[in-house]
C-alpha cells in the first residue's frame, strides 16, 4: 500500500511561519515578545510620518510620466521613501547605542537624498509645486521627529566590544 501523504497542512502552516499548536512555552514567549516590539515601532509618530512620506511619495511618482530619465527618478524617490520606514525599525531592534547612531545617520541620508530628488522634481517642473511643496513639509516634519526620536536613545557601553582590543576602539563617534 503505497499512499501519497498529504502535504498541505504542514505547507500552510509553513506558509504561516508558526505552528500554534506545537509550540514549546519558550516559543511562545518570543512569538510574542517579537509581536509586542513591533507594534511598538509601528505606533512611534516617526514611523508613521515615514508612512505618510512614502505614501505621498508613491502618489508624486504616480504623476511622473516619461522617459527613462524619469523612469529612473521615480524608483529613487521611491526606494528612499521606503528606506525610511525599514531603517526605523532597523534602529528600533538594534540593542547598542553606536549601532543606533550609525543606523540613524544612514536614515537621516535617505531622507535627505528625498529632499533632494524633490527639489530636483521642483527645479524640472516635474510635477505640480504644492504636492511637492507638502512632501517637503513632510519631510520637514520627519526631520523634527527625528531629533526628538534619536535625542531620546540611551547612552549605555557596548558589552560586546572589548576597549583593549585594537580593531574594536572607539572611533569617537557619538559620545
Amino acid at each position: 500500500m503505497n499512499e501519497e501523504y498529504d502535504h498541505s497542512q504542514e505547507e500552510e502552516e509553513e506558509e504561516q511561519g508558526r505552528d500554534e499548536k506545537n509550540e514549546s512555552p519558550e516559543d511562545k514567549e518570543m512569538y510574542e515578545q517579537i509581536e509586542r516590539e513591533m507594534s511598538a515601532y509601528l505606533a512611534l509618530p516617526i514611523y508613521k510620518k515615514a508612512e505618510q512620506i512614502y505614501t505621498l511619495t508613491e502618489a508624486i511618482t504616480g504623476m511622473l510620466s516619461g522617459d527613462a530619465e524619469l523612469f529612473d527618478l521615480k524608483e529613487e524617490m521611491l526606494y528612499e521613501a521606503g528606506m525610511l520606514q525599514n531603517k526605523i525599525g532597523e534602529i528600533h531592534c538594534t540593542e547598542t547605542y553606536n549601532s543606533r547612531m550609525e543606523n540613524a545617520v544612514v536614515l537621516k541620508m535617505h531622507a535627505s537624498r528625498l529632499l533632494q530628488h524633490v527639489e530636483f522634481c521642483e527645479l524640472e517642473n516635474f510635477c505640480d509645486e504644492d504636492f511637492l511643496n507638502t512632501l517637503e513639509a513632510e519631510i520637514e516634519k520627519f526631520r523634527l521627529l527625528f531629533i526628538e526620536w534619536v535625542g531620546k536613545f540611551e547612552k549605555e557601553p557596548d558589552p560586546d566590544i572589548d576597549p583593549q582590543d585594537e580593531e574594536e576602539k572607539d572611533w569617537g563617534l557619538f559620545k
